[in-house]
């Protein structure tokens, strides 16, 4: 595709001391990264940081969007269930076409699904982008869950916090809704309060 070259805008990084988390800011758009997120609670520190910031030096009157989104990549590999089927591992609810007992998982080669789910009578929603994927460096297959729960409603910068804490439950619901009850008891959740212990 070809197109007149348009002004490109500055944005700014600024990068954690082990290089795992990112604050980016441009004009339109302020973003935490984390490359090596674990709960919530050690996320939510730089986010906090970050919205301060942003509150403090620029004062902007609103946000116009307010979104948090997680990618996982299920490797079965990682968790010595290498050979499982997609069946045992994925719930109904998002298995489709790989449900199908006929489909070994080395004669899938490709599977992609996005549900979009709004809140009735509000601007806010959920975007389920869920298929199989390759693992960067290396043959392993990998089922990869990509979540983005947001509000595109005027919100002032204060309810972020409270928004972000929401999303993040809602986001914990959807993929657990994706993941089958075996899944979910190899991956070996914690309460908080025990991870919080450790």
């Amino acid at each position: 595709m070809l197109g007149a070259a348009g002004p490109l805008k500055s944005q700014y990084q600024f990068l954690s001391q082990d290089r795992a988390t990112t604050i980016a800011l441009a004009p339109d758009a302020l973003s935490v990264t984390s490359s090596n997120y674990s709960r919530w609670e050690d996320f939510e520190a730089p986010v906090k940081l970050a919205i301060d910031a942003l509150s403090n030096i620029y004062k902007p009157s609103f946000l116009t969007r307010i979104g948090l989104r997680y990618q996982n990549a299920v490797v079965p590999g990682d968790f010595g269930i290498e050979g499982s089927p997609w069946a045992a591992l994925l719930s109904k609810n998002v298995l489709g076409g790989l449900a199908h007992p006929g489909f070994s998982n080395d004669r899938i080669t490709e599977a992609f699904s996005v549900v979009r789910a709004m809140l009735p009578g509000q601007q806010e929603g959920i975007l389920l982008q869920h298929g199989l994927g390759q693992r960067e460096n290396g043959p392993d297959k990998a089922y990869v869950f990509d979540i983005d729960c947001y509000t595109e409603k005027q919100n002032d910068v204060a309810s972020t916090h409270s928004h972000l804490r929401r999303f993040n439950a809602r986001a914990r619901y959807a993929f657990r809704w994706c993941i089958s009850d075996f899944l979910h008891d190899t991956l070996g959740p914690k309460p908080v309060a025990e991870m919080v212990r450790h």
